[in-house]
């Protein structure tokens, strides 16, 4: 895992506006079939993880845990706000997170 590398495409996405935060609003977007990756944080709350586990099974969206609440809001802009769930817009950006996760 290259952390340094996911960070900057998250970093990346975010001023792209290619990313959504927060259960219901990737919620929704997962439904509205505009969401290429969602992000679980590691801390995320048991029923927060059944409930997306559950949304990308049936859409057929990857889903991956990473990081920690504060991690993802500061990635995201909001370094007082914690944020549990990412939606990942873009097929690019998600890739790219994808492909950092995989490195060793």
């Amino acid at each position: 895992m290259n952390k340094q590398k996911i960070a900057s495409a998250i970093a990346l996405c975010t001023r792209a506006g290619g990313l959504v935060t927060g259960g219901d609003t990737t919620h929704s977007a997962i439904a509205a079939g505009k969401v290429k990756l969602v992000i679980v944080s590691a801390d995320a709350a048991k029923n927060t993880v059944k409930r997306f586990t559950d949304k990308t099974n049936f859409y057929k969206v990857p889903f991956v845990r990473y990081g920690t609440k504060p991690e993802l809001g500061k990635l995201t802009g909001g370094a007082e706000r914690e944020r549990s769930v990412l939606g990942v817009l873009s097929g690019e950006f998600a890739g790219m997170i994808l492909k950092g996760l995989d490195e060793n």
